[in-house]
């Protein structure tokens, strides 16, 4: 059976998305926080802040009990793709919309089957 890196890096593939991400251990967690992100992606938190006003996909959840962000793989995988496109390739965020929008990325559709995948693991 794969795993959900593995599921998550299949959807992104299908979709048009040329992302790689590393896979943790047997120990992967659903959820990491903003700090553990930008350490991943390789941006400061602020700028992940700011992408997710101009990138309506990016929409990470929040704790029932706190109101931090809890970003999931494909919201990782999707501000890699942002970083390559705007830091990387010099887009402007306009650009980096349309051709995310080209690639026919729905991040939502992403999350939602990641989120299932894990819950049908753990029964």
């Amino acid at each position: 059976m794969k795993t959900s890196c593995e599921l998550s890096f299949d959807i992104l593939s299908i979709i048009g998305c040329d992302i790689a991400y590393e896979k943790k251990e047997d120990t992967e967690q659903l959820y990491y926080s903003i700090t553990q992100v930008s350490e991943m992606v390789g941006v400061q938190p602020h700028v992940i802040r700011y992408w997710e006003k101009h990138f309506p996909g990016l929409n990470p959840g929040r704790g029932s009990s706190s109101n931090w962000r809890n970003y999931l793989i494909a919201d990782i995988a999707a501000l890699k793709e942002i970083k390559k496109l705007v830091n990387d390739k010099g887009m402007t965020i306009l650009g980096a919309k349309k051709m995310l929008g080209k690639g026919k990325q729905d991040v939502s559709v992403i999350k939602t089957l990641e989120k299932l995948l894990f819950d049908l693991e753990a029964i």
